[in-house]
């Protein structure tokens, strides 16, 4: 029976990726990420802990008038067009990147209602290594308005 590597969780606090706070289980700040909306384009930063460090930055924009661009660990500023490909097979929700060493990762989940989740190549993308799992809001605490 093949091993299975333990399974962190991570908490954004609020649930909104772009202003957040990332926690581990037990509470330690592990990323603080930012987000600046300027008029025609926005900027997203990801801090290393509470530190100034910034680990990744992403510009982007809702209208697509200005083409993405990412930055990870002071590098090279390149367009998310360069570094993140889309899959030419139709209806195919996935999005591939490699990194510093050129390893190859891919986020399979990306239409609407599915599950976001990240695969390595290292296994031939059969099992996730990470995935996004929406909050649940406890109407009982938070009801509607």
């Amino acid at each position: 029976m093949a091993d299975h590597p333990e399974i962190i969780m991570l908490t954004l606090t609020p649930d909104n990726p772009c202003n957040t706070t990332v926690t581990d289980a037990s509470g330690k700040v592990l990323y603080v990420v930012y987000t600046e909306n300027g008029k025609n384009a926005s900027t997203t930063r990801v801090f290393e802990g509470n530190s100034d460090t910034v680990v990744a930055e992403l510009q982007w924009s809702d209208t697509g008038l200005v083409l993405g661009k990412v930055t990870l660990r002071g590098g090279k500023t390149v367009p998310t067009r360069e570094w993140m490909s889309k899959s030419k097979i139709p209806f195919n929700d996935s999005v591939a990147f490699k990194d510093e060493s050129g390893r190859r990762y891919k986020w399979k989940g990306l239409s609407p209602g599915r599950a976001l989740e990240l695969y390595t190549e290292d296994d031939g993308f059969k099992q996730p290594i990470a995935g996004f799992h929406k909050s649940i809001t406890d109407r009982r605490v938070a009801p509607r308005e």
